[in-house]
């Protein structure tokens, strides 16, 4: 990776943590109320409308969603940049893994299959990295690629791949 010095938009960084905390803290609080409530009691009711809580967030932070899962919703920001905004504590612990992963594999020769890691919150609140484009439907990941990643990553579906500088990344490897 080059050394090039990276400008954090940090006013779209701020409104993208506020419109997800915006759109996703009610259900939060309103799932987990209970003390038996269960991180699925939060996404049997997350997933019903994701794609209208999406929409949701897009058009208070401003930003284009790029994708969700089930604790991070990332967001482009200008610059080329993508940032990963925890949901709650699972997303958060999440952000702190990835980061974890990238700082043990980035000076390795399989640190060329992961998208870098820019800047994490040191709570785990965001993660920022380059903007990479979608993997193309269809296309196989590179079984090269797809092994040189396996002893680090959860799921390597192709949904998890992006390309980056011409050659596949994984995006997602907490």
């Amino acid at each position: 990776m080059s050394s090039t010095q990276v400008v954090i938009p940090t006013d779209e960084l701020d409104r993208a943590v506020a419109a997800v905390h915006e759109v996703v803290d009610p259900i939060w609080n309103r799932t987990m109320q209970d003390p038996e409530a269960i991180l699925s009691d939060f996404l049997e009711e997350f997933l019903e409308d994701p794609k209208g809580l999406m929409a949701l967030i897009s058009k208070k932070s401003g930003l284009r969603v790029l994708g969700y899962g089930n604790s991070r919703v990332a967001l482009e920001l200008p610059g080329d940049l993508a940032v990963k905004v925890a949901m709650h504590g699972e997303g958060e612990d999440n952000n702190q893994n990835e980061e974890w992963t990238w700082n043990k594999v980035r000076e390795a020769d399989i640190g060329q299959h992961f998208m870098p890691i820019i800047a994490v919150d040191p709570d785990g609140k965001w993660l920022l990295m380059p903007l990479a484009d979608k993997w193309p439907n269809g296309e196989e990941v590179p079984v090269d690629s797809r092994n040189a990643v396996r002893e680090y990553c959860i799921d390597d579906g192709d949904y998890n791949w992006g390309v980056w500088n011409g050659k596949p990344v994984l995006l997602d490897y907490e």
